[in-house]
């Protein structure tokens, strides 16, 4: 097997695979091991799409991004992380590795759809349990669409924490853009707190309630400037507040006059709502979301935390100066300083700082003029995808802030969200219904009675971890309300984002929407496609989606701490039609037992071997399909983990399948199992001695070693008896009725 390389869709394999009707005969293992081989034999590469591989590694480390020394999480050492660049029909694979230690982990991928990989999506209590401290764990989807895409922590508050990132997706080759520029460049924004994601997580569930506060510092690109003489840490002196650290130098972006530069933006901030504007430059907005829009001219851009867009600068003014880019908060009344980068005309030294003032943006209240800029955005032309004209479904949701048994919330239509312990992806396909409240949550409140403009006369909540059921393929419009906080004459902005989809933004407006009639206002004929949307400060937002995507997804307000204090809902739609779940992803609440790490040993073995995951999930499928016939699910777990370890357990498994020996076991707890575990693994001897009259016979193996003589069935394939051994040939010999090989392996890790 080590060169089998399969850079195909996993689904593809998994298709073959189903065709194969469960264990009936004898003959059925051989025919699926010659299935699978024949997958591992084809070379998709020549006519799919690359596989691009990324190892990640997950840890704290101490950084300084804003001058101020922080225990910050990273990948592989950065923060913001790498950016995976991909073309369009690629499949990412990341192999990621928790060395957090005391902390659990889950990463999700903003704005890739999960178009046959729900259990990608890295919704931790949602689609996958969080990877434990000291788990590897496999990502792997399939980029479907070019444009401009984030990754972020999906477990706690951990993107507030600096695990965050972007993701580049190309256009296939040969195709363009529906614009033109000569450079290409990314620009991630964040918000940064000097405040522990767990300080600030035990503030927000305190009773008295602690808010998180405006952030210290804006990051361009990882990069802020904190005014060390307000540090009160006792340790300043020591270094923990350094302006001359190298960390925290402004961001440059060098630029050859008149040129043309596509800036692809994208905003990961943990409560704010920014405004990004370049000194002396205006900008075009040629993308959002992964989406083409109808160019659009501007001086600054306001952007929401999940949001991204590519805007086109040209270089064309005075080049004997630099000039400032500059983020500013908007929508909540500014207690951070101006985050700034420098706009480098070549050869200027890019630390050299512009001979001007940064500007402050513009007035941090002025929602007429957001709103204005969330309307102007269109569907480009020739590049429209028409929504359809009327909806199966609606959906109204009251954003309220609220209290549960004295606790703040934040909660829609009454109810705030809590996550079950067992992710609703694996309760629902594994029909454990007592793992979440089956009740349907309401589609709407007390529209005739209740004034968004006050704050509620009543304040108290419900928690609940209920779900809306979708019919598959059916067409949903969503209406975002808003309303007054529990503090008079305050109505904040919530960025929504929606797992696994696009949404077309229909519409905007001003106050309680009318559902009798602000439906005439939607734009059916050129919306935009996006995937987050901004909900304005005592506005409404329309949003329509196709349920089209088999799976569960969550869909949120992407401000850190809302989430977090259950501004959310999850949507359920197809179930039955996601394929089998991998195992990697249990292993919490009422999935305990069903967990086997993509980081055991099988596992990384193949995956090392050279194989891609692809060829991984033939082999879990192929080897691991008996688990539901055990008991005992945590001897299954020794059992698929052992299940590759030696030719001879290969040899004996084939055979104990073949003759149907599985089913007789009836084993009724663990020490039991392996108690038959170990008896069936016995000397070499003994199990030749037990095999004399069956097919397949064992020769010298050894104290299962990877040296040996095995003997087959004429035909078997070498990989059926150890696929993670590159197997050598070696010496050949022949008894009757049966072709032996004698095989020299050496193992891969």
């Amino acid at each position: 097997m080590h060169g089998c390389w399969l850079s195909g869709r996993s689904v593809k394999v998994l298709s073959i695979l189903k065709m194969i009707e469960p264990v009936e005969s004898k003959s059925y293992f051989l025919r699926s091991l010659a299935v699978f081989h024949l997958i591992c034999l084809i070379n998709f590469s020549s006519v799919e799409a690359r596989t691009r591989h990324n190892k990640w590694e997950v840890k704290y480390e101490y950084k300084s991004p804003d001058c101020y020394k922080k225990l910050t999480i990273t990948i592989n050492g950065r923060s913001p992380g790498p950016t995976i660049f991909a073309q369009q029909g690629d499949t990412v694979v990341v192999e990621l590795k928790n060395s957090l230690w005391t902390e659990n982990v889950a990463i999700h991928w903003h704005g890739i759809r999960q178009l046959g990989t729900p259990w990608s999506d890295g919704t931790a209590g949602v689609t996958q349990c969080p990877i434990l401290p000291g788990d590897t764990f496999i990502y792997k989807f399939v980029v479907d669409r070019a444009g401009t895409y984030l990754y972020h922590g999906h477990y706690g508050m951990q993107r507030a924490a600096g695990l965050y990132g972007s993701i580049i997706v190309s256009l296939p080759d040969g195709v363009s853009e529906p614009f033109s520029y000569d450079y290409d460049r990314s620009i991630i924004l964040n918000d940064w707190y000097h405040a522990s994601t767990n300080e600030q997580a035990a503030g927000l569930s305190a009773i008295p309630f602690v808010f998180v506060g405006e952030p210290q510092s804006l990051l361009i690109n990882g990069r802020g400037d904190y005014n060390c003489s307000l540090s009160t840490t006792s340790g300043s002196a020591a270094g923990f507040c350094n302006t001359t650290n190298p960390e925290c130098s402004p961001y440059s972006l060098t630029v050859v006059p008149g040129k043309t530069y596509r800036l692809r933006i994208g905003s990961l901030t943990s409560l704010s709502a920014l405004s990004f504007e370049i000194e002396g430059h205006g900008m075009t907005v040629v993308e959002a979301d992964g989406n083409y829009v109808e160019p659009v001219a501007i001086r600054n851009l306001y952007i929401y935390s999940g949001e991204t867009y590519s805007v086109l600068v040209k270089a064309d003014q005075d080049s004997s100066r630099n000039y400032w880019a500059t983020i500013n908060v908007v929508s909540r009344k500014p207690a951070t300083p101006t985050g700034l980068a420098i706009l480098n005309y070549y050869p200027k030294h890019p630390q050299k700082h512009p001979p001007t003032v940064p500007t402050t943006g513009p007035l941090w209240n002025n929602t007429t003029s957001r709103l204005a800029q969330s309307l102007a955005f269109k569907a480009r032309q020739g590049f429209i995808t028409t929504p359809p004209l009327t909806s199966d479904r609606v959906i109204v949701f009251l954003n309220t802030q609220n209290k549960i048994d004295g606790y703040f919330k934040w909660s829609l239509n009454n109810l705030s969200l809590i996550l079950p312990q067992t992710p609703y992806l694996i309760a629902l396909k594994e029909n454990l219904t007592n793992a979440f409240d089956q009740g349907p949550p309401p589609d709407g409140y007390d529209f005739a009675n209740y004034d968004v403009y006050s704050v509620a006369k009543n304040v108290n909540a419900t928690s609940s971890n209920r779900i809306y059921r979708l019919r598959f393929n059916s067409t949903v419009d969503i209406i975002l309300q808003n309303a007054n906080t529990m503090t008079v004459n305050i109505s904040e902005t919530h960025p929504w984002h929606l797992h696994g989809h696009d949404f077309w933004v229909l519409g905007y407006g001003t106050g309680k929407y009318n559902i009798s009639s602000d439906w005439r206002k939607y734009n059916l004929v050129n919306p935009i496609l996006k995937n987050t949307a901004p909900l304005h400060p005592y506005g409404w937002t329309a949003l329509r989606f196709r349920a089209d995507n088999p799976g569960v997804w969550a869909f949120h307000c992407h401000v850190e701490s809302h989430f977090y204090m259950g501004m959310a809902v999850v949507f359920e739609e197809g179930i039955e039609k996601v394929g089998e779940l991998p195992s990697s992803i249990k292993g919490c609440g009422e999935s305990k037992g069903y967990h086997r790490p993509y980081g055991s040993y099988s596992w990384s073995l193949i995956y090392q071997s050279g194989c891609s995951a692809t060829a991984v999930v033939a082999v879990e499928y192929l080897f691991c399909n008996l688990r539901k016939r055990f008991m005992i699910l945590q001897f299954l777990k020794d059992f698929c983990s052992t299940l590759l370890a030696s030719p001879m357990l290969i040899a004996f498994l084939v055979d104990a399948w073949l003759e149907e020996e599985l089913d007789s076991l009836r084993i009724e707890s663990v020490e039991m199992g392996r108690g038959i575990w170990k008896q069936y693994l016995g000397t070499a001897q003994d199990l030749a001695q037990r095999w004399k009259k069956e097919r397949l016979k064992v020769f010298n193996h050894g104290e299962f070693g990877n040296h040996g003589s095995t003997c087959s069935p004429s035909g078997m394939s070498r990989d059926a008896i150890d696929p993670r051994i590159n197997w050598e040939p070696g010496l050949s010999y022949h008894l009757p009725g049966i072709s032996c090989l004698h095989l020299r392996g050496r193992e891969l890790n």
